[in-house]
């Protein structure tokens, strides 16, 4: 018996350390690397703009499933500017185009704040745009966020002015209108009154997620290896601190 026991045993522990070995390769080969993730944006930023002008970029996790998508903008004038999201698909070496955030004033007032949504159980960004064609000023509020799995950006307030006075003078509304909008994306014109209610109802369901971000500049003359490291400090850059109720944890996913 002793003897059996003598055999058996050295082909256990190598039958564990087999196993062993195979599930780490297997969990292993599911892990995308950060170089993967960097060079498959730049194998294709022909696609995102323009490159005879300099360009904004920045990593964030916009449906909170612990990969991070990019956005991506051409610098214009600040009344038309606009960004794009997309999905990183490393298998084939490609970005897949999610949503455009719409006239805004630059990248970082979009990535201002992070908020968890109380009521939903849900993370989101909530951002200003502002679109200016005298004498008409669109400012609206707008929250993206992850239904189902796909990332949607929403309008939920938009304040509405016609301005009087010589363009480029100092200019006074004399006509402000103030709308919401449901979840299905319709307008409704309201009071003031109700516009300030459902404002401050709107903030007060949110709560504050602290993190950091960076969004970098590649300019067209930039090399590879320029433009790579310039990537990977956004890359870096992105982290938070999630102090919300463990049934809704993050996903840090396959982040390298």
């Amino acid at each position: 018996m002793k003897n059996l026991c003598k055999r058996i045993i050295p082909f256990i522990l190598v039958m564990l350390l087999i196993i062993s070995s195979t599930t780490i390769v297997s969990a292993s080969s599911n892990v995308v690397s950060k170089n993967t993730i960097i060079n498959t944006v730049l194998n294709n930023r022909h696609k995102l703009y323009d490159f005879d002008k300099q360009n904004d970029y920045m990593f964030a996790d916009f449906d909170f499933d612990g990969k991070l998508e990019i956005m991506a903008g051409n610098q214009q004038p600040l009344s038309s500017a606009s960004y794009d999201i997309y999905k990183i698909n490393t298998t084939n070496n490609k970005l897949e185009h999610v949503c455009q955030t719409g006239a805004t004033c630059n990248m970082e007032s979009i990535y201002r704040d992070m908020y968890y949504d109380k009521t939903n159980k849900k993370y989101c960004y909530v951002y200003t745009s502002d679109q200016y064609r005298y004498p008409v000023k669109w400012t609206a509020i707008n929250r993206i966020s992850a239904f189902s799995g796909k990332i949607k950006i929403e309008p939920i307030f938009l304040i509405y002015e016609v301005q009087e006075g010589t363009y480029g003078s100092t200019h006074t509304p004399y006509s402000i209108t103030y709308y919401m909008y449901d979840e299905k994306g319709n307008q409704k014109e309201v009071s003031f009154d109700k516009f300030s209610d459902e404002y401050i109802s709107f903030y007060k369901n949110l709560s504050e997620v602290k993190y950091t971000h960076k969004y970098v500049t590649i300019q067209k003359s930039d090399s590879y290896t320029t433009a790579y490291n310039k990537l990977k400090q956004s890359y870096n850059a992105f982290g938070y601190n999630d102090s919300n109720p463990t049934s809704v944890k993050l996903n840090r996913g396959t982040l390298t």
